[in-house]
């Protein structure tokens, strides 16, 4: 019992360094060279963030329903489908 917490501390504080890196790279540089990390993105520019870094919407669920791509992978936001594309909304978004 004693080795496997051993073996759980070494893990586990060889996994944070890891976790705590991911977590500062999420973001990116503006065009001015200024680093935002993915939650200023989210506010500020939103359907940039959604089209070329997808990926941060996996750590954030409460993101996942802010819009959806079309068919040539530009993402619109969800007031753009509601007002544009009812009929989509209704088959691939009921929950909106």
């Amino acid at each position: 019992m004693k080795k496997r917490a051993i073996v759980i501390a070494v893990v586990m504080a060889l996994a944070a360094p890891a976790a705590a890196t991911f977590a500062r790279e999420m973001g990116a540089y503006d065009r001015h060279h200024q680093w935002h990390e993915a939650e200023w993105w989210h506010e500020h520019h939103h359907a940039w963030m959604h089209e070329h870094h997808p990926e941060w919407a996996e750590h954030h669920p409460e993101w996942r329903n802010d819009g959806d791509f079309d068919a040539h992978r530009h993402w619109h936001e969800r007031e753009w489908w509601l007002k544009h594309r009812h009929d989509w909304v209704r088959e691939h978004h009921a929950d909106w």
